[in-house]
């Protein structure tokens, strides 16, 4: 298994967690902020 598709499943994991309340709403806006810390932003062109 790779390292990106790895991460992509723990990040399915994290929001399937999240989903069935397994976190305080503290918890998941950390677990938030480190899944978007790995998602690849889309460069949006300047107007």
């Amino acid at each position: 298994m790779k390292q990106e598709e790895a991460i992509k499943i723990l990040i399915q994991a994290a929001e399937l967690a999240n989903k069935r309340g397994a976190f305080s709403l503290t918890e998941s806006k950390q677990v938030a902020l480190a899944v978007e810390a790995f998602q690849v932003q889309e460069e949006q062109p300047e107007a």
